[in-house]
């Protein structure tokens, strides 16, 4: 992997995953059978991101948002779980380390200590292991780069010219839900807040309005609300 692919894509990377807006025309709906994206109203497009929150569904989320915090959503789980991905191997080699250190300490009890250490490594390598085989999978079904390749020019803006948001984000969140009983940070939720949206201001095709104190703002596009931007919670989290 090159050097310049390494600060977005490498799952070593110290950085904080950016999230890079990009344009996406909007499909109509999801597919056949399918709900269509976006809401009827402000109030049942909130109502609709609320119930997907709790339900972890981060397809539905996804469907919530604008073609542009759509696609930087998309981006930033797919990064995500590369990060989640070398953050499991990195445990790993700790967990060697620690019991190596464990073993010099404990002097007659150093075998005990290293075997520890041994099956704490060998289960977070399995964990990599098969997380990286799902990865690459839904790498291959939506034309992304896989762990060991190189991005093309343009880094994420390139990748995701072309891509289904509202599938990668589903894909790859169903990918994540559950890593953390590996890396023991626990499921993630993606942050709706809970409170009611008040102040609602309709003017032509943009709405305002807040949830929990924070500003909302939603677009209309083809009859249909969105989304403009994540909501945050109360104290700025997004």
């Amino acid at each position: 992997m090159s050097p310049q692919s390494t600060q977005v894509r490498s799952p070593r990377t110290r950085a904080t995953a950016t999230l890079l807006a990009a344009s996406l025309l909007l499909a109509p709906a999801l597919g056949a059978g399918t709900a269509p994206l976006g809401g009827d109203s402000p109030e049942q497009l909130i109502e609709r991101m609320r119930k997907a929150s709790e339900s972890a569904d981060f397809r539905e989320l996804a469907a919530c948002l604008a073609p542009e915090p759509r696609r930087e959503l998309a981006i930033g789980i797919w990064l995500g779980a590369t990060m989640m991905i070398g953050m499991a191997g990195a445990m790993g080699e700790m967990a060697t380390g620690m019991g190596e250190g464990m073993a010099e300490a404990l002097g007659a009890d150093a075998g005990k200590a290293e075997a520890e250490a041994r099956a704490a490594r060998a289960k977070m390598d399995a964990a990599v292991a098969e997380w990286s085989g799902r990865y690459d999978q839904l790498a291959a079904r939506h034309g992304l780069p896989k762990l060991a390749d190189d991005l093309p020019e343009g880094e994420p803006e390139t990748v995701f010219a072309n891509v289904d948001a509202v599938a990668v984000v589903g894909d790859f969140g169903e990918l994540i839900k559950g890593f953390g009983d590996a890396t023991g940070e626990g499921e993630r939720q993606p942050p709706i807040p809970a409170g009611a949206l008040q102040g609602l201001a309709i003017q032509g095709d943009r709405a305002t309005g807040t949830l929990e104190g924070q500003p909302v703002s939603f677009v209309r596009l083809d009859g249909r609300w969105y989304l403009a931007e994540m909501p945050k919670r109360a104290g700025g989290e997004n």
